[in-house]
């Protein structure tokens, strides 16, 4: 069984085949990988991969770049439980700062984690180009 170190280098060396540039903000206590996407949608969205000890599972988390002013934030979780219902791939939810985050947690086979996490990253983008534009229109409408 691979450890979370031995499938993070396994998922680097298939990224940089893919020619995907990530930043490694591994250190003792965590093993994570950082990325910064532009989309079609957005131009600064943030995305961090964590792998767990246990070489078989991970998190993605992102942040979108936007926040819910106070005033806003009661039709932000309405329409967060309305994303949350309709995208059955990742979680969204307000974090203390009203900040949008959405999570992805997934169990990967260590040989083909590589495949299986770019995929998982490119159906988070595309999940949150077609949920960013409503978050905009609630904070802007």
């Amino acid at each position: 069984m691979a450890t979370g170190a031995e499938t993070k280098q396994i998922v680097l060396a298939y990224l940089d085949e893919q020619g995907i540039r990530y930043s490694d903000r591994s250190d003792e206590r965590v093993q994570c990988v950082h990325f910064g996407w532009t989309t079609r949608v957005m131009s600064d969205i943030q995305l961090d991969l964590f792998f767990d000890d246990n070489g078989e599972t991970i998190h993605l988390a992102t942040m979108l770049p936007l926040m819910v002013p106070e005033d806003k934030l009661a039709m932000a979780l309405v329409e967060v439980n309305r994303c949350n219902k309709q995208y059955r791939w990742i979680d969204f939810y307000l974090d203390d700062d009203s900040t949008i985050m959405g999570e992805i947690d997934a169990v990967v086979e260590p040989s083909t984690a590589g495949a299986e996490i770019l995929q998982l990253i490119q159906r988070t983008l595309g999940i949150c180009d077609d949920a960013y534009p409503k978050f905009m229109r609630l904070i802007w409408g």
